[in-house]
Order: structure tokens, then C-alpha cells, then sequence
């Protein structure tokens, strides 16, 4: 039985807290003969934790429900909308279970990447898929939570691509999200292998001073006066698989700033003392973690709420009320004395405080600008105007090293290297920097310094970096390109060939690996790392650039096509990649590909001229839509019969209800004489029945542009650009129609409808 106790709530936000159920449901495993499994793809770019693309496919490519990750709210892992799946299998399977997806983030892993596990002894030894983004294996604190939980690493299978699996078993999820759990979901994690090592009540504090995500002020203040006290202050994130885990296990009393490193009480065995320090009402999960696992829970509202700039909900940064908290444990008997010598009334340390707040308050500002185009109150801003807030706070905190490299790297992207430059050397004093501080310091130097075309300082740098944080692969990788930029290849070589066999290299280790190899002559090494790399990040467009035109060059045009499907599945949006593609699919013999690619161009941008009489030529050759070579000559009496008689034949077939035969009557009859509206009518007529709206646009577009402009071309022109959702051009059309035609009753009824 848990014990929940809140403190500083107010009392509207309990109704919140406690939206969440836990029940003894029974739970099924589905079994799919001959699915597809598909690796994760983010539905929108960086987005890589909701509405993810992938999952598990049936034999007709439908997705399998059963594969879904609902959360509360409506929300989704999984997008539960998806297209048919085409994608070619690489490999078969014979059985496999479905893991889900494995999230790139500790606590969706912990809570929800682990939400099938409770399959485990129903599906003996069978291997366990996890479908991730951008991976191929899992990282090494993942595989020791799998471990832990009873699924041994070789025993885990990572799917970036499709592998075809000829008997699927799919668990049902036990874990929905901040809202949801299952007994079957406590039990998994009360089954946990581990082993109890303390003898002694340990008070432990779960810092989160190496996170700059929604950061705590105050914090360290806190962390002296317990230190001083006798408690543990411990950097979660320091720490193996096993001996965070073992922090809950043991007989521990555990306190910390409310985040992802207390989803590890999941861990705790029934009685288990935690106290949260809450940044507002938090996620629902907590609370239902705590309930689950029968803990001896206390949440403390913690931070101070009457600030000039107010903390922005969940990304913070948030200002500890330390004084109060102090009080707190000490009356909670957690705190043996209140120090004499320290509190935050006072009013340097305060100030100290409130100006290092408002540092992380405009950091975090810059932050959601550059990523997501958006002001703190959720208006759209440009994102270069994330480099004024991003000075701004380095002027409030000129020596915090994530400060001063977050300007640094704004300046580089939207203003000059000496502008970059001229902050690193205005702003920081690193004499009291760790390694790591001083290695991100010449790190940006030395990139700076690359953009400047000073390679030589660039590479000084770079090795600076490189030298204090050697498992820093970003590091690396700069150190190796400053030397590629030098024609010192064979060095540039051996520092890269070390990172791949210590497992640290990554997509741009590879790619850089790629440029080595192809600047000596090692043209099939350069095409296999740079292969590589597209695979570890697919969505990085230089990474797809640079392998297609490899695979061009070395005329493995087979490659290349699978290459460029596999990249426009991302959802790229560029048109000049786009129209790069189409016309490689066009010249290599795949038009239907070429036509895809060259519909999306089209729908970007339908006043480009070139994009639309190529996918036009494209379609007429495909019979889509009638040659319209014959626009504005002489029809001979013959011709013209014959186009009547198509035209008739094709009316008979639409009357009949034959669609297809009768677009392609009509396709044919036009094609004789383009310049007859009745005949060109029935094209588009035909097409609408069809529900094709966007052929009906592209054939409407190209006849005006050729000089037809009669008042039905408009009318239905303001058809299709309804169906197309574009109710302004829609508009337009028919105003244009109403105006050519006005005592037209069907054209001008439809234009006056369209007003009103």
C-alpha cells in the first residue's frame, strides 16, 4: 500500500495529479504470420520520441494495430496512420517477439520501451525486435536495463530497416503513458535481477546539475548544504545500468529535483522513502509510478513562482526555493541542523540567483527559438533571433561553458565567424573549467576558425579537444576533417579507423571516412562508408547526397534507386534534391517513381514551369492526360471525325459506369483535337469522377498557360482547388469563370455560392 503525501499543491491540481488508473487486467499476445517490421522514421524533422513512422506490417503492408504505443491525451508513439508499406525486407526471421520502440531518451526507454517485457517467460528464448531511430544497436545503459529485466543482449535485435518475420508475436503494452499501468507492468520490474549491497540506511540525492535541460537554479546551493549534512550527492547519469537501479533497491531514503532519473524507483521495493522536489505539477507518471510500486512517497512544490520572468512549464528553468526546502527536510527529520552561515535571503547570494536565472531563462528562450521557431508564449518567431537571447544570457553568465558554446555556435550559423570569434574571446575566464568545459571551448574555435579557412589554427584546436575528451566523437570527427582539409589522409584515416574499433564512430565518422578514402584513390571504401553514414542518419540530406552521387559515379544505379526511396520515405522537402532524383528515376527507367517525386515538387511550388511540364510529359506518356502537341494547328475533317467517334465511345462507357475505359476514350480523343472544349471537357469531366482533382489542376494549368482560357476551364479549375482543401484559389478560379461566362446560371450560381 503507497503513501502519497503533497505539500504546496494547489488544491485544482490534484484533479489533474490523480488522472491516472492501475489494474489487474489480463493481457494478450497477437501472432502475425509473415509481417514486416519497420525501423522508426520521425514524422517531422528532429521529432523522435511521438507519431513516429514504422511498426509492425502485414502481408498486404497495412499497419498491425496491435503494434501501436497509445498514450494518454490522445497522443501516440506510433503513428497509427500510415501508408501501405512497400518496403523490401533485407532479411527474414523466422519468430521473433515485438519489442516496441526503443526511445533515444531514459525515461520513454525505462517507461515504455519496457512496457512488453512482461511477455518474457511466455515467449521462452524467442529474439526480442526493438524498432529505434536512426540505430542499429541499442546503447550499452539500454541493454542493461534489458539484461536486468531478464532479456540478455544477444537476445536483441535492432531493426533500422524491414526485416520480414514469418511468425510475429506481439505483446500488448502494460504501460500507457503518464496514465496507465498494469499489475503485469509492477511485476515485470519486481522480477528485476539485482543485488542488494547496502547494510546501511543510505540519503541519497539524485542531482541533475550536468543537465541543462529545464534547469534548476539553486540546486547547487542545495547540494552543499546536504553534502555538509552527510548525504550522497550522485550524478545518475555516471552511473552502469545496475547500480542505478540499485540506488531504489537498496535501503536508501532518495531526494532530488523531480525529472527521469526517479522513473528508476520502478526499481524500489514496497515501503521505499522518496521526496520529490516538484517544478510544478509534473508528469502524472510519478505519481502513478509511486502508487504502483507501493512507495512512501512526498512531493514538495519547491520552486519559487513570483519571478519577473516566469518558468516556462517543463522546459524550465525553474529557481529553487532553497530556504523553504531546508525547512522542509529538517522538519521531515531528513536534515539533522538548518546552517547557521548560508541562506538565500540574502541579498548578494540572492541576486547572485535571480541574475543566474535569468541566464538559464534566456538560454532556454534561445533554445526554443532555434529548434522550434517559437517564443516562450507560443508565437512564431524567426529563429535567428535566438542569437540575441542567447547573448543576452551569455552577458548574465559569461563563464558557464554551455552558455558561452551556445552563443558561439548561433553567431557561426547566423552571423560571421569573427562575430563567433570575437564572444569566445570577450566573455570566458576557463582557469576554473573541468576538461570538458575547456575541450567544448576549442572545439568551437577550432570550428570557427574552419569557417574562417584558417585550417591550420582550425586543427590546433580540434586536437586541443580532442586531447582533454577523447570519447568525445564529435571531437574526433573535427580533428580528423581539420587534417582531411591539410591532405594529411592517412593520419586523418588512423584517428577514425580507432574510433570505429572502440565502437565510438558515428554517421559523420563515416562520412569523413568517405572523403579520406575517395581523396586516395580507395573508391570502393569511400563508397561503403559513405553508405555507412546514410544508415546511421537517413535523414540527413548532405549523408544521402554524398553516397547517391557515389553510387552514380560508380554507375551502381540499382543502389542508387533503392538509395533514393529509402530518403524520400523521410519526407524530404528540398526541391532541389527532389528534382535531382526525378530526373535520375527518369533517365534510369523508373517514370512512376519520377512522377511521385515530381507530384510533391508540384504541390510545393505549381507555378514552376519546368516541374510542371515534366510531370506532365511524364503522365501523357503514361495515358494519363492527352497530348496537347496539337494545340492552335489546323484539325482535317478526318481527324476531327475520329476524335467524335473516340469521344462518343468513351460517353458510352461512362454512362456504363466503366471509368477507366472511359478516361482513356477521352484521353485519346483529345489528344487528336486538343483545341475542342466539349472533347477536352470530357478529359476533365472524367477525372473528376474519378476523384482526381489534382490531374484536373495540372491539365487546367498547363491549357492556360498554352493559351486556352475558356470559362468551363475555370469553373472546373475552381472544382478541383476545392476538393484540394485551397478554398482562396478556388475562389479565385470561380470569380474568373463568373466574369467570362455571366449568364452562365451553373458557373455563377457556383461563384456566388463560393462567397457566401
Amino acid at each position: 500500500m503507497s503513501h502519497q503525501k503533497f505539500i504546496g499543491f494547489q488544491e485544482d491540481s490534484f484533479e489533474y495529479i490523480r488522472q491516472y488508473s492501475i489494474t489487474n487486467e489480463t493481457l494478450e499476445i497477437s501472432q502475425h504470420l509473415n509481417a514486416r517490421v519497420v525501423g522508426a522514421r520521425p514524422s517531422w524533422p528532429g521529432e523522435k520520441l511521438q507519431s513516429l513512422s514504422g511498426g509492425a506490417f502485414d502481408t498486404s503492408g497495412n499497419l498491425i494495430s496491435d503494434c501501436l504505443q497509445p498514450r494518454s491525451d490522445g497522443q501516440e508513439a506510433i503513428a497509427s496512420i500510415q501508408p501501405v508499406c512497400t518496403r523490401i525486407p533485407a532479411q527474414s526471421i523466422p519468430e521473433a517477439v515485438f519489442g516496441g520502440l526503443a526511445f533515444d531518451h531514459f525515461g520513454h526507454f525505462l517507461l515504455e520501451s519496457t512496457a512488453r517485457l512482461w511477455a518474457l517467460p511466455k515467449t521462452h528464448e524467442l529474439p526480442w525486435i526493438f524498432i529505434s531511430v536512426d540505430r542499429e544497436t541499442l546503447p550499452e545503459y539500454q541493454l542493461g536495463f534489458l539484461e536486468i529485466l531478464g532479456l540478455p543482449r544477444e537476445r536483441v535485435i535492432v531493426v533500422p530497416g524491414c526485416v520480414k518475420v514469418e511468425r510475429l508475436l506481439i505483446p500488448q503494452p502494460s504501460f500507457t503513458y503518464h496514465h496507465h499501468a498494469t499489475h503485469a507492468y509492477r511485476d515485470t520490474f519486481r522480477a528485476a535481477q539485482l543485488r542488494p549491497t547496502s547494510t546501511h540506511t543510505r540519503r541519497i540525492f539524485l542531482s541533475r546539475q550536468n543537465s541543462t535541460i529545464a534547469r534548476t537554479v539553486g540546486e547547487r546551493e542545495l547540494e552543499t548544504v546536504l553534502n555538509q549534512d552527510g548525504w550522497e550527492i550522485v550524478y545518475p547519469e555516471n552511473l552502469s545500468a545496475r547500480a542505478q537501479a540499485e540506488l531504489f533497491s537498496n535501503d536508501t531514503v532518495v531526494l532530488g529535483m523531480q525529472g527521469s532519473a526517479f522513473h528508476l524507483s520502478l526499481f524500489a521495493s514496497p515501503g521505499h522513502k522518496v521526496v520529490h522536489l516538484c517544478r510544478g505539477e509534473g508528469y502524472r507518471a510519478y505519481y502513478l509510478l509511486d502508487e504502483l510500486m507501493g512507495l512512501d512517497a512526498t512531493y514538495l512544490q519547491a520552486v519559487q513562482t513570483d519571478l519577473a520572468l516566469p518558468s516556462k512549464p517543463i522546459t524550465g528553468p525553474f529557481l529553487l526555493d532553497v530556504d523553504r526546502t531546508l525547512a522542509f527536510l529538517h522538519d521531515e527529520g531528513l536534515l539533522s541542523s538548518l546552517p547557521d552561515t548560508f541562506s538565500t535571503n540574502d541579498v548578494g547570494t540572492k541576486t547572485n540567483l535571480i541574475r543566474e536565472y535569468e541566464a538559464w531563462w534566456h538560454y532556454t528562450e534561445s533554445k526554443l527559438r532555434f529548434f522550434h521557431g517559437t517564443a516562450h508564449d507560443g508565437s512564431t518567431v524567426s529563429k535567428s533571433s535566438s542569437l540575441e537571447f542567447a547573448e543576452r544570457s551569455l552577458e548574465l553568465l559569461p563563464n558557464d561553458a554551455e552558455i558561452v558554446a551556445h552563443a558561439a555556435a548561433l553567431a557561426l550559423k547566423f552571423s560571421s565567424p569573427d562575430h563567433a570569434r570575437m564572444l569566445l574571446q570577450r566573455y570566458p575566464d576557463p582557469s576554473g573549467w573541468t576538461d570538458m568545459d575547456r575541450a567544448k571551448l576549442h572545439y568551437f574555435k577550432s570550428q570557427i576558425e574552419d569557417m574562417a579557412g584558417q585550417f591550420d589554427d582550425a586543427l590546433f584546436h580540434a586536437e586541443q579537444a580532442n586531447r582533454l575528451a577523447p570519447q568525445n566523437i564529435s571531437y574526433t570527427n573535427q580533428n580528423a576533417a581539420m587534417l582531411y582539409r591539410l591532405t594529411r589522409a592517412t593520419q586523418a584515416q588512423d584517428i577514425l579507423d580507432q574510433a570505429v574499433s572502440t565502437g565510438i564512430a558515428n554517421a559523420s565518422s563515416h562520412h569523413v571516412l568517405s572523403l579520406v578514402h575517395e581523396s586516395v584513390g580507395h573508391l570502393s571504401e569511400a563508397v561503403l562508408n559513405a553508405e555507412l553514414a546514410f544508415r546511421l542518419d537517413p535523414a540527413d540530406q548532405n549523408l544521402f547526397r554524398r553516397a547517391f552521387s557515389l553510387y552514380r559515379h560508380t554507375e551502381q544505379f540499382e543502389k542508387a534507386k533503392t538509395l533514393a526511396k529509402t530518403y524520400i520515405d523521410s519526407d524530404t522537402q528540398d526541391p532541389l534534391l527532389l528534382r535531382e532524383i526525378a530526373d535520375f528515376e527518369e533517365i534510369h527507367g523508373d517514370p512512376q517513381q519520377a512522377i511521385i517525386l515530381l507530384r510533391k515538387l508540384y504541390f510545393l511550388n505549381q507555378n514552376d514551369h519546368d516541374v510542371r511540364q515534366q510531370l506532365y510529359n511524364l503522365l501523357q506518356a503514361d495515358g494519363q492526360l492527352p497530348d496537347l502537341s496539337g494545340l492552335g494547328a489546323d484539325v482535317t475533317h478526318a481527324a476531327l471525325e475520329r476524335s467524335v467517334m473516340i469521344h462518343n465511345h468513351g460517353l458510352s462507357r461512362l454512362e456504363e459506369g466503366r471509368l477507366g475505359d472511359a478516361l482513356y476514350a477521352a484521353v485519346a480523343a483529345a489528344s487528336i483535337t486538343p483545341g475542342n472544349e466539349t472533347i477536352m471537357m470530357s478529359v476533365v469531366g472524367v477525372l473528376l469522377r474519378l476523384n482526381n482533382p489534382f490531374l484536373v489542376r495540372l491539365l487546367i494549368h498547363t491549357l492556360l498557360e498554352r493559351g486556352e482560357a475558356y470559362p468551363s476551364l475555370y469553373y472546373t479549375l475552381s472544382l478541383a482547388e476545392g476538393e484540394l482543401g485551397n478554398s482562396e484559389a478556388a475562389q479565385n478560379a470561380a470569380k474568373i469563370a463568373a466574369e467570362k461566362a455571366p449568364f452562365n446560371a451553373t458557373i455563377t450560381d457556383h461563384y456566388q455560392r463560393m462567397i457566401t
